[in-house]
């Protein structure tokens, strides 16, 4: 089988080694997707946590960053992370994404604070570059990773995910 789904809750990734649309696959949505393997997004989460922490130095906050991801390699090492997020932390999602042979649309909130929008971007460039034109990507204002209102920038609005699901239905039909 080329495609194997590597499931977590309310997401897949997909590893192949084929184009990745079939003729039944009229096109393709990226929903704030990453351009880089989890161990860039993670430092870039902890980073933006960190940055946040007022209290602390440039050095400091330097000094943070390195011991936690210090301690999430030891945990990865030490077998502590489950199967998905040690393949999300390997997983090079671009190579994957120039294989889109189908119109492909790329949604991404801007607000940074899981995946930097820059991402989307990313995704969007690399797919021409292998021969389809076929690209659209939409930013949304003020909306977070789960395609949320973000109201302090802190993921507090992840706790409203079901409340809020037919506010990405909008974003999605507009």
């Amino acid at each position: 089988m080329p495609i194997r789904p590597h499931r977590k809750p309310k997401s897949i990734i997909i590893k192949t080694t084929r184009p990745l649309c079939y003729p039944s696959i009229r096109a393709l949505v990226i929903m704030a997707g990453c351009a880089t393997n989890g161990w860039k997004i993670q430092e870039h989460q902890y980073r933006y946590d960190i940055e946040r922490d007022e209290n602390l130095t440039e050095d400091e906050k330097e000094k943070a960053l390195r011991a936690k991801m210090k301690n999430l390699r030891v945990a990865v090492q030490k077998g502590k992370a489950n199967p998905w997020f040690n393949f999300f932390l390997e997983y090079m999602p671009l190579p994957i994404t120039k294989k889109a042979t189908c119109p492909v649309l790329v949604l991404h909130g801007d607000k940074k604070s899981h995946v930097p929008v820059e991402h989307a971007h990313y995704l969007a460039q690399a797919i021409p570059s292998s021969g389809n034109p076929d690209v659209t990507v939409r930013i949304f204002k003020d909306i977070n990773h789960p395609f949320l209102p973000d109201w302090d920038n802190q993921w507090a609005s992840f706790r409203y995910s079901i409340v809020f699901m037919p506010y990405l239905m909008i974003f999605i039909r507009s």
